[in-house]
């Protein structure tokens, strides 16, 4: 079943094929008042080292420390009434499942969250204090995905997937968005390479930030090259 879902992903393609620039704006009117605006701070030392402008965004001062949350809430906020009542699950080792947490806590929406039993007890008791039902599963984050897809066909759950989703691909859109309007006003464009640098991202953040820095910001140039984007 897991191998099943697995291959089910979505490409970036697919997400760039059937995203609408209404969709970034959903998300951002979704998150106004959710999530934290946090600004960029430019780093003199990787700026001197790359001889140009690098701009670190601090997400570990967002709302549960991680930008994770802002998919889970543009997904879970606009489930409808009847998928709210059946409640939510997913699979995670820490940031995602403390995202979904908070969101289903804040929307009043059940949370089912499944973790490795390796998983640090601070991420666990961190989970559970937003409200989230924590299922303990295996050996390693394959193990508690598994699980969690059992459960969600037992149950009738609503899955929120960390990243193979499209309105929390869309959620990375509105990152995107934020970083260039921070960006706009320091320099012109906003360039994205793979330097090895920080900040990364992948996943979703990667997909909505391809999707609003390149068919919907002309000023953005964006390079996917394997598996992480460093902005």
């Amino acid at each position: 079943m897991a191998e099943e879902a697995k291959k089910a992903e979505l490409s970036i393609e697919e997400v760039l094929a059937s995203t609408s620039i209404a969709d970034v704006y959903q998300a951002a009117k979704q998150l106004d008042g959710v999530a934290a605006k946090t600004h960029l701070i430019e780093s003199p030392y990787f700026s001197d080292l790359c001889g140009n402008n690098v701009y670190l965004k601090p997400e570990n001062l967002q709302n549960t420390g991680s930008f994770k949350l802002r998919g889970a809430y543009n997904k879970i906020s606009q489930l409808n009434e009847d998928e709210r009542k059946r409640g939510v699950i997913t699979a995670s080792a820490g940031n995602h499942a403390q995202g979904v947490a908070f969101a289903a806590r804040a929307l009043n929406c059940k949370a089912v969250i499944c973790m490795p039993a390796t998983t640090p007890i601070l991420k666990v008791e961190a989970t559970r204090a937003y409200g989230a039902e924590v299922v303990l599963y295996g050996d390693s984050f394959d193990d508690a995905y598994a699980k969690s897809l059992e459960l969600q066909k037992k149950k009738g759950y609503v899955y929120i997937h960390p990243f193979n989703d499209q309105k929390v691909c869309h959620s990375g859109a509105y990152w995107g968005r934020r970083l260039c309007q921070r960006c706009s006003s320091s320099y012109q464009g906003c360039q994205s390479k793979c330097k090895g640098y920080r900040c990364r991202a992948r996943g979703s953040t990667l997909h909505g930030e391809i999707l609003y820095g390149g068919p919907y910001n002309n000023s953005v140039r964006s390079r996917y090259c394997g598996r992480w984007l460093c902005c």
